[in-house]
């Protein structure tokens, strides 16, 4: 009995310090009984408690109620892209863009690039996400790997798995770029999965 004497007491020294919100009390008023503590855990937890000896564990002492969980259902929409260009034109790099729906966030989950160039040239890769609703911004090199030599031109490859976030336009960036300018070289390929989900 003597625990239960301290417990209370506890509780009236906590309630008698919080904030009071208009048209909700939060303190128990005088003659404090576990009913009485059994409304206001049920205002505080916003969750339904029992009362009188369900309130207790069996030892007596009063128990302590977990918080209600919410759970929010995440509309996921699956999202795949690719685009190409038909070779380097001269150049030494070529990009790609993704622009995401206001509101939305890409979960870029796989990334796969390929390119052609002339025989002996070499090809790195980057993807980089971006957006003030993904947290910043996320740079991934890209391996590519030589798979060969197909019609006088050597193609490399790269597919990664990765996690990373991408909101607004250009919010999904990707480079290749090959270490000359010599030739127009083949075919740059870009590929993108993943899902959108909303921000709001």
């Amino acid at each position: 009995m003597k625990k239960h004497t301290l417990v209370i007491v506890a509780l009236a020294g906590f309630f008698a310090s919080a904030p009071v919100v208009e048209g909700n009390p939060v303190g128990p008023p005088n003659g404090l009984d576990v009913n009485v503590i059994n409304e206001v855990n049920a205002f505080v937890t916003n969750t339904s408690v029992p009362t009188g000896e369900q309130n207790l564990d069996v030892n007596g002492d009063i128990k302590v109620h977990e918080q209600g969980t919410v759970q929010v259902e995440e509309r996921r929409v699956p999202f795949q892209n690719d685009s190409s260009w038909d070779d380097w034109a001269g150049g030494d790099i070529r990009s790609f863009n993704v622009d995401i729906p206001p509101d939305k966030m890409l979960i870029v989950q796989t990334v796969s690039i390929s390119a052609l160039v002339e025989s002996g040239q070499d090809v790195q890769a980057q993807v980089t996400t971006q957006g003030a609703g993904a947290g910043g911004l996320s740079n991934h090199p890209i391996l590519l790997t030589r798979q060969g030599t197909f019609g006088g031109l050597d193609l490399y490859v790269g597919t990664t798995s990765i996690t990373s976030y991408a909101t607004g336009n250009g919010g999904l960036l990707a480079g290749v770029i090959r270490n000359a300018t010599t030739g127009n070289g083949g075919k740059i390929e870009f590929s993108v999965s993943g899902y959108i989900v909303d921000t709001m």
